[in-house]
């Protein structure tokens, strides 16, 4: 990563990756940004100055400071012309005699060095007015992280409604894993930090079930990646001898860390033997599954009754899964990824690596579930998936456009016996844009709360930008007037109303030259009418007419006009060539546009 260029068209780069920074620098205004180590379209970007300044100051207007990776700085002077401030770590003392020689010979104007030290100031003024201690104690803090951790948990398998476990039912449990006992609660390296203290997943379990159950414990497998038999035989006499097994199992810490990469997205063979060999001894089975990325789970999914997936969710994590398991707090969390069945059906496993230091980003817009969408292929779990202990209905969904904005409004119910949250997810789908676009794509959601038969309504506001994609033609955002579908639904996949509206965002204004397509004068009424008039003219001297009907233009709308009239007006054109013809039109189109408006 810290000599590889990313390449990515400009389309992609705007719509899939800058477009959750430049939501939250718009309505968030951070103090800091941080570049990263690789490079760009062949500019490292802690340099690059469309990144660092055409796009985050010019375009987005952030007026924060932005610093560097640890080494990620190639040449200082560049990356302070670009807009990068700090250079971490530091201070770098040959970076700073660089700096001084640079303003000293004319390469870096001293106004340039003069507005990244303004942009440190104000941050160093910033930071100083928000010193004090913190009149919150640690276990408030603790408190938080247990709630954050039981809003972000997903349950995605629940057969024959396995959970919540009734302990009337389950009066001795098998827990098997080490992550029982040692949970993972975060990844490893320089975002690593240390807790305040830990919640243990065996022993929340054993606080909330108390007496009524039994539990045992077995280790279930090894630290290293050795498939010990003998573990895997103790674990599976010990759920055949338990009413219920929970297995805790994840990716270990080395392979989620800083500086690595995973080789596989599969869990390691010997939990996988591990399920497997618990499972066939215990039906009655669920697993626990930790980790900081999507997890393949073909070889053992299907074998098992219940999936909890807990993501990395912190030190409170141990207490919110023993919760959500014992039905004391309703599952809510979402797939904030799509979870394939198996990574080669992952749209970028054919190039991983890149090659001569580049690695293309060929997929486009096609990532995670619009990759799935358009390719009509199923994943294991869905983006925006996840399961609760109650259900939900959708009903009454409107559709109201006003100015250039659209609300979206819709009734949701809890049909079920327990109070219950649901993420409610709003896609768009443009039925008509001439581009290529994903068959939908998520622009809102809402989590919302219900007791049991309680029904809410819930409201979306859409921008312009919700429905625009960025045309690299005019570099901007683009929303062209047409037909939309608004899809709501509790996944990707789950889709459970859905609207078609007209949505009136003006006409784009056609810039013709000389290739411009016949399904391009066409669209524009008023060169529609020049271009007819030129044909009526040219009509009366050649055998085989032109007449814009919607058979000829089946066949030669996707045609440049100038072939039209190369095939068709031949003895016509005797004194004129079709260039000339066409520069004319371009010229009364014009010419009538600028009357229009005056």
């Amino acid at each position: 990563k810290m000599v590889t260029s990313s390449e990515v068209d400009e389309r992609t780069l705007r719509e899939i990756y800058l477009s959750a920074f430049e939501r939250i620098i718009k309505k968030s205004d951070p103090w800091t940004i941080m570049c990263s180590y690789n490079l760009l379209n062949g500019s490292y970007t802690s340099e690059n100055e469309h990144l660092l300044d055409d796009i985050l100051r010019k375009e987005w207007g952030y007026e924060g400071v932005v610093l560097s990776d640890w080494t990620a700085v190639n040449d200082r002077i560049r990356g302070l012309k670009a807009g990068l401030d700090i250079e971490m770590p530091g201070p770098a003392h040959y970076n700073a005699a660089a700096i001084v020689e640079a303003v000293q010979n004319g390469t870096l104007l001293e106004e340039q060095l003069n507005k990244s030290v303004r942009r440190i100031l104000t941050l160093v003024e910033q930071v100083t007015a928000n010193e004090g201690e913190s009149n919150t104690a640690a276990i408030d803090y603790h408190e938080l992280a247990r709630k954050a951790a039981a809003e972000s948990i997903v349950l995605l398998k629940n057969d024959n409604g396995i959970l919540p476990i009734d302990p009337a039912k389950a009066q001795s449990i098998a827990v098997i894993g080490t992550f029982a006992k040692k949970p993972r609660i975060q990844g490893a390296g320089s975002a690593e930090v240390t807790p305040t203290c830990v919640d243990i997943p065996w022993e929340e379990l054993q606080k909330i079930a108390g007496e009524s159950v039994q539990f045992s414990y077995a280790e279930g497998y090894p630290k290293d990646e050795r498939i010990d038999e003998a573990m895997i035989e103790e674990s599976a006499v010990l759920a055949a001898k338990s009413d219920l097994a929970i297995l805790f199992v994840g990716q270990p810490e080395y392979a989620e860390s800083e500086m690595h990469d995973l080789d596989s997205i599969d869990l390691p063979e010997h939990q996988v033997k591990l399920i497997q060999a618990v499972a066939a001894a215990q039906p009655r089975c669920i697993v626990v599954t930790s980790s900081g990325t999507a997890m393949a789970m073909r070889p053992w999914v299907q074998h098992v009754p219940g999936v909890l997936h807990s993501w990395l969710t912190g030190q409170g994590s141990g207490r919110a899964i023993a919760e959500i398991l014992f039905g004391m707090t309703n599952p809510s969390g979402k797939l904030s990824e799509t979870f394939p069945v198996k990574l080669s059906d992952n749209p970028s496993h054919m190039r991983i690596r890149g090659e001569n230091g580049k690695l293309f980003y060929r997929e486009g817009l096609f990532v995670g579930y619009r990759y799935y969408d358009r390719k009509e292929l199923a994943p294991q779990f869905p983006f925006g998936h996840g399961l609760s202990y109650t259900t939900f209905a959708y009903s009454d969904m409107k559709v109201i456009q006003h100015d250039r904005r659209v609300t979206v409004s819709l009734q949701v119910e809890n049909t079920g016996a327990v109070v219950g949250k649901e993420v409610v997810q709003l896609y768009v789908h443009d039925e008509e844009c001439k581009w290529t676009r994903p068959e939908k794509e998520l622009k809102a959601f809402a989590k919302i709360e219900l007791q049991p038969h309680e029904k809410k309504e819930v409201v979306f506001e859409l921008e312009e930008r919700d429905f625009a994609y960025y045309n690299t033609k005019y570099n901007r955002w683009v929303a062209e007037t047409g037909y939309f579908k608004l899809v709501a639904g509790s996944s990707s996949r789950d889709i459970r109303l859905t609207e078609r509206v007209f949505c009136d965002f003006g006409k784009e204004e056609i810039s013709f030259h000389k290739f411009s397509l016949l399904n391009d004068w066409i669209a524009d009424p008023l060169a529609k009418s020049v271009l007819e008039k030129c044909f009526n003219e040219m009509n009366e001297h050649v055998i085989d007419q032109v007449v814009l009907n919607e058979g000829f233009i089946g066949f030669w709308g996707d045609f440049p006009a100038i072939k039209v009239l190369q095939m068709f007006g031949q003895n016509w054109l005797v004194h004129r060539t079709p260039d000339q013809v066409i520069e004319e039109l371009i010229a009364e189109v014009d010419r009538e546009r600028r009357q229009a408006v005056q």
